[in-house]
């Protein structure tokens, strides 16, 4: 008996904002993300792989049947709809290969937990496949494949992070194969029977290579360093076969980063190929891409001065010269940041996928080349379906007889209200730029505070509202990290009033991952914000040691991170995680608290693993000297994270350790103290996404209660986006999604 029609998305308590009410900046197309992951050709015969996030992510595939002058929607078989809707499906990569004198089209992706494939025999209707886990292990990492003699070949990383293969002769059923060494393969290409794959390891070129169709692989010799190679940085990204073998792009670092191509045989040996290409570049130029044929050979980089910006460039014997493409018109480029996706030859055509991205939105384009690659232009291509106008409600708050709940509608940040228990009004924007995204709010005496990041000029800086009547003012720049400095980082994970002030905590850093650090900051109005110091120094910055590492600030492999904070007695408690070096040294990621008894100074404890093999504390909630703490751990390298629950009895001096069900989803929960006792939401997949209630009185014994106020049609999954204590109610944000779309209600659900 065939599944019920879905003919409507669930219903939802929050209205998107109109149009009329986002000003400038309006989101690109229809407003949600449609990019691309993949292309295969075979013959005239296209086939782009992609990703459409609307109202909840999904595959999408396009093909085209004359070279990519035009392209068609491809569509998912009726056994493939069937798939739960809301396990965010998602594409990867595309190959296509002849098996048996029969054309075989292979997609690989994922969805949030494991690995998938999708095949076809027309490139146009696609079948979904479940790889079994004793092939492909829950957290691997596979996002290339190419084609061999009859059959296919992935790379990627294992569970453990160890490069490895996969290969397959019809795309459903795998066979894992080691490839030797450490790092992390970037790009694949096949040539016959020889497969080869380049990518990075500890800063460096890495490189391996297979005679027999990806069956067993060796290590390839380390390429050769250019003459003004300044020993910082190097990588390889791109790969690609030529009619004598293969050629190679990637990046090194001399003062800036500069692109490099090297040429190999067989991917045993490596020779010094080309450097620059064109003029050397005054700021960060890297190679992405790369690609040969036709007595030509195609490179692009990427330029991130003043804006991200890909070009490609033709070499004809030893000269690479810029070919023109859709980017030369200034106003193209100022549309946003650009970046490349793939490169493939069509016959005696080119096309590429790149895309364009704004106000947290990333949209694919198609061009093609139809003169040698001299010349790329746009070529149109259909709108991938559930393109709808995207609602996210995810934070509500209590504010005396008004309920707010904070999240996001066409790229913008904004909150609905409702007085008692009347409808929800129309969204409210908290700020007209789109650059804005809003995290999370919170509540103290005769104000509300929200908090969120601003993106600009290549820098995601934490910024805080403050309500003033109907307006919300944000924080200066440069308040939590240093304005206008590209690498500079910051984001909140939490504010909450506390002694008398916000306490805001989250992380930070002025140079990429280079010094990862934990934030924390006070204020008594929202609007001026002091940073917290550290109360000790374990290692002053120089030789190795770049910054000077402390109770807040991290430097290479020793990060911290505060993630929640609350209030026990007089003494202020945040959580969150932090690493003194490598895990395999007991060193990694563990779960870390740091106490104050001044709201200024701060002193981290990191605890014990406690069997672990990495842990890491996410919120935290306190009922008198009881501290609970929810976050996520793992019991080996390799194994997928668990929810692990934290509890203390003496206001957090020590803490016991517990495991969570296996099964409980440790990328969804919510934690909050109810009048008598605690309540934990996350959520169980049973075919479909169920939320889950965890209700304990002590905070260390836990029993699962049903969650009465959800009710599910068939084909619907839901979890929680949010969580509010109102005595010893709870009050959930529960976000339903069917195969149509996806809406949010907040439903209250008794725990007595």
């Amino acid at each position: 008996m065939p599944p019920p029609e879905v003919i409507a998305p669930p219903p939802t308590d929050f209205v998107p904002l109109a149009d009329d009410a986002l000003g400038s900046g309006k989101p690109l197309g229809t407003g949600a993300n449609d990019f691309f992951t993949g292309l295969a050709v075979s013959g005239d015969m296209v086939v782009a792989a992609g990703i459409v996030y609307g109202d909840r992510l999904a595959p999408a595939f396009r093909y085209s049947t004359d070279g990519g002058a035009t392209w068609e929607l491809g569509r998912l078989s009726e056994t493939a709809e069937q798939a739960p809707p809301d396990q965010g499906d998602q594409t990867e990569d595309v190959a296509v290969a002849t098996v048996n004198g029969a054309t075989r089209w292979v997609a690989i992706g994922s969805d949030w937990k494991r690995e998938l494939t999708w095949t076809s025999d027309d490139g146009r209707t696609w079948d979904r496949h479940e790889p079994k886990p004793d092939q492909i292990a829950e957290n691997a990492n596979v996002e290339l494949i190419t084609a061999v003699p009859d059959g296919f070949v992935m790379v990627g990383t294992d569970a453990r992070d160890k490069p490895t293969a996969w290969t397959s002769a019809d795309g459903i059923d795998w066979q894992p194969r080691r490839m030797g060494g450490a790092g992390a393969p970037a790009a694949v290409a096949s040539k016959g029977s020889t497969v080869v794959a380049v990518g990075e390891y500890e800063d460096s070129y890495a490189t391996w290579f297979s005679t027999d169709r990806g069956t067993t692989w060796q290590r390839g010799d380390k390429p050769p360093k250019p003459g003004d190679d300044d020993n910082f940085s190097r990588s390889l990204a791109g790969l690609t076969t030529t009619e004598d073998g293969f050629l190679a792009i990637g990046s090194y670092s001399a003062k800036v980063w500069q692109p490099v191509t090297y040429s190999s045989k067989n991917g045993r040996s490596w020779r010094l190929d080309s450097v620059a290409m064109g003029s050397a570049p005054t700021s960060d130029r890297f190679g992405r891409a790369v690609g040969s044929g036709g007595g030509h050979d195609l490179a692009v980089t990427e330029d991130y001065e003043p804006r991200s910006r890909p070009q490609i460039w033709l070499r004809t014997g030893l000269d690479w010269t810029r070919a023109r493409t859709p980017l030369d018109r200034k106003s193209r480029l100022a549309e946003g940041d650009w970046s490349f996706g793939k490169l493939v030859r069509v016959g005696d055509s080119w096309l590429a996928t790149v895309h364009l991205s704004r106000n947290g939105q990333v949209v694919g384009e198609l061009w093609r080349s139809t003169d040698g690659g001299q010349t790329f232009v746009t070529v149109p291509r259909p709108d991938a379906e559930l393109n709808q106008p995207t609602t996210a409600a995810y934070w509500p708050l209590r504010f005396g007889q008004d309920t707010l709940v904070f999240g996001d509608s066409r790229r913008r940040p904004v909150v609905w209200t409702r007085t008692g228990t009347e409808p929800f009004g129309p969204a409210a924007l908290i700020s007209k730029r789109s650059s804005d995204r809003v995290e999370g709010a919170a509540t103290g005496p005769g104000q509300v505070l929200t908090w969120g990041v601003r993106d600009a000029a290549g820098v995601s800086a934490a910024i805080v509202w403050r309500q003033e009547d109907d307006r919300w003012i944000a924080t200066a720049a440069g308040t939590f990290s240093k304005a206008k400095r590209r690498y500079a980082s910051s984001s909140i994970a939490q504010i909450a009033w506390l002694r008398g002030r916000w306490v805001a905590v989250g992380e930070t850093s002025d140079n990429g991952n280079i010094n990862d650090s934990a934030l924390v900051a006070t204020s008594t109005d929202g609007s001026q914000w002091t940073k917290g110091r550290a109360a000790r120094r374990f290692a002053k910055a120089g030789g190795d040691v770049w910054y000077d590492v402390t109770d807040l600030q991290g430097d290479h492999d020793r990060r911290r991170a505060m993630h929640g904070v609350a209030q026990v007695g007089k003494r202020l408690i945040a959580v969150g995680d932090s690493a003194e070096g490598k895990s395999s040294a007991g060193k990694g990621t563990a779960a870390t608290v740091w106490t104050s008894d001044d709201a200024r100074t701060w002193t981290m404890r990191r605890l014990p693993l406690g069997g672990l093999y990495r842990s890491s504390m996410v919120r935290v909630v306190v009922r008198g000297s009881t501290v609970v703490v929810v976050g996520t751990g793992a019991e080996r390298d390799g194994a997928p994270d668990r929810l692990v629950l934290w509890n203390s009895t003496n206001g957090g001096k020590t803490f016991r350790q517990q495991l969570l069900d296996p099964g409980l989803d440790a990328d969804v929960v919510e934690l909050v103290a109810l009048k008598s006792g605690f309540a934990l939401v996350s959520s169980r997949i049973e075919q479909t996404s169920r939320p889950v209630l965890l209700l304990s009185e002590d905070g260390a014994s836990w029993r699962e209660q049903p969650v009465s106020a959800v009710h599910l049609s068939v084909g619907e999954g839901a979890g929680p986006a949010g969580a509010l204590a109102d005595g010893d109610d709870l009050w959930l944000l529960i976000r339903t999604t069917n195969s149509v779309g996806a809406g949010t209600r907040l439903v209250v659900q008794s725990t007595r």
